[in-house]
């Protein structure tokens, strides 16, 4: 096992990879509107990976044994859950009067 009560460097990877996941996040979705995809198609798809893309890797990382696995499966579910940000904070300045 991995005994994280000594092991900090493992249990803030998956926070870093957040802050990292969250920037690319914004920048696709600024690029995508970029290229003239639609306002509503780029929060959406946002949130599908925001949501899904965790479910998919939390779903291994409560199948695997392997330690190392876990910490990687676990830093990509919150990189992609932190998709959602670009998805749902942006949309009150979508929806508000100019």
């Amino acid at each position: 096992g991995l005994d994280l009560s000594s092991s900090s460097f493992f249990a803030v990877i998956p926070w870093v990879s957040m802050s990292i996941f969250a920037n690319v996040g914004g920048a696709l979705a600024d690029w995508l509107l970029r290229q003239g995809v639609p306002v509503t198609r780029v929060r959406k798809l946002m949130q599908t990976i925001g949501f899904l893309g965790p479910a998919a890797f939390l779903a291994m990382v409560a199948s695997t044994t392997n330690a190392t696995h876990a910490v990687v499966y676990m830093s990509i579910a919150l990189g992609l859950g932190s998709f959602s940000q670009s998805g749902v904070y942006s949309n009150h300045q979508d929806i508000g009067p100019d």
